[in-house]
């Protein structure tokens, strides 16, 4: 029972623990909110940047795919790329529309939509 009288003495408003624990307790606060601000939520997407980005995108052919040779153009998200046909036969003339379905070094692999 003394003890609990002490304690409760020694927390009083103006004695030195009372600052202590507030300074505690506000600096606990404190890296609880930070916390919160600082932290990234587990529920945002993360942002789509790069050219893997691209992928399932639908473009247009710009110069003739031709997928034997492997050359061709498509303007994707307003971008021009290098693309070729999934299939080494296709050969996708200018205005047709494509998918992007897979990313080879800086060459778009695109099939027709």
């Amino acid at each position: 029972m003394n003890l609990m009288l002490l304690c409760k003495d020694a927390f009083a408003p103006g004695k030195p623990l009372f600052y202590v624990g507030c300074c505690l307790l506000l600096a606990a606060l404190v890296c609880v909110i930070v916390y919160v601000l600082v932290r990234k939520p587990k529920f945002a997407s993360a942002p789509e940047e790069g050219p893997e980005a691209l992928i399932n995108r639908v473009g247009v052919v710009t110069e003739t795919v031709d997928g034997d040779a492997g050359t061709g153009l498509v303007r994707v998200c307003d971008e021009e790329w290098a693309a070729r046909s999934v299939y080494t036969d296709d050969v996708l003339e200018e205005g047709t529309q494509v998918t992007v379905v897979a990313l080879e070094g800086v060459k778009l692999i695109v099939r027709p939509v």
